[in-house]
């Protein structure tokens, strides 16, 4: 027995519409169908977030393999020493590290002392000269040739005074030693034509220059008049004369005139138990 196309479409329709095929529903069918939909989405989404998980953990993997290889392939550059190597497993960075850099190791050197300034050389002078020994006294230093002679001695020049302090004022020259045995005659330094005289107990005299005058006034070229008035105890013995110091009782003048009348040729001021 065969059929045709529309007795067939008809036969399967009224098979489909027998009730004897048809299924009942479940009374908590709604609810059983949207438990396994939300069954459905937790799998889903468990799934989904591991899957994540795992594709960060290799790709951590892979980045830390390519940096390690990185690092092992770099080659310190001819004529350096080797390169230290960290033992950590961190990988590089390319940023700075923000800790602040360790301080420099102390040094148990001292510090070295300040250099000391330099001395000024000192001041020179082209009238007096000065040892190059340890004192640097001076020795050369000229007395002014106007200087007043008395009452008790010529500028440091002093009557009494030793032959070391005379000698270390530097008014009898560069080259003045001690006096030996008897009286000694040294010439004042300088264009003043003084002289002193001088034994081992010390200054005696001290003959005046041109220009010294005593400070009465009386000097070489002063009238013997003059000389009578300036001293009224004056014992004059003709071409010579002699008097007390004013203000100095263990002083006296000697003035020498040329010719009985004369003028001062010479003035000459010495202790009164001058040796010389």
């Amino acid at each position: 027995m065969s059929f045709t196309d529309d007795e067939l479409d008809q036969e399967l329709h009224r098979l489909f519409e027998d009730d004897r095929l048809a299924l009942p529903a479940r009374p908590d069918a709604d609810m059983a169908v949207l438990a396994g939909v939300k069954r459905i989405r937790r799998r889903r989404a468990m799934l989904s977030g591991v899957a994540g998980a795992s594709a960060v953990a290799a790709v951590l993997v892979v980045g830390f393999t390519l940096t390690a290889n990185q690092g092992s392939d770099q080659q310190p550059p001819s004529g350096l020493g080797p390169v230290a190597t960290s033992s950590s497993s961190k990988p590089t960075s390319s940023t700075k590290d923000s800790s602040p850099p360790e301080p420099p190791p102390p040094t148990s050197e001292a510090p070295e002392p300040p250099a000391e300034p330099e001395q000024p050389p000192p001041a020179t002078s082209t009238t007096e000269t000065r040892s190059p020994g340890p004192s640097a006294r001076v020795l050369g230093l000229p007395l002014s040739a106007n200087t007043a002679i008395g009452p008790t001695g010529l500028g440091s020049l002093q009557l009494g005074m030793t032959a070391e302090a005379a000698i270390e004022t530097g008014h009898l020259g560069p080259d003045a030693q001690p006096p030996g045995a008897g009286c000694q005659t040294y010439s004042v330094y300088g264009d003043s034509g003084a002289s002193v005289a001088m034994t081992s107990g010390g200054l005696q005299a001290i003959t005046a220059g041109p220009g010294n005058r005593t400070p009465e006034g009386v000097g070489v070229g002063s009238a013997k008049q003059q000389v009578v008035d300036a001293y009224p105890g004056l014992a004059d013995q003709g071409s010579t004369a002699s008097a007390t110091v004013p203000g100095n009782t263990s002083g006296m003048y000697t003035f020498q005139f040329d010719g009985p009348d004369g003028s001062v040729v010479s003035v000459r001021l010495a202790l009164s138990s001058s040796a010389c």
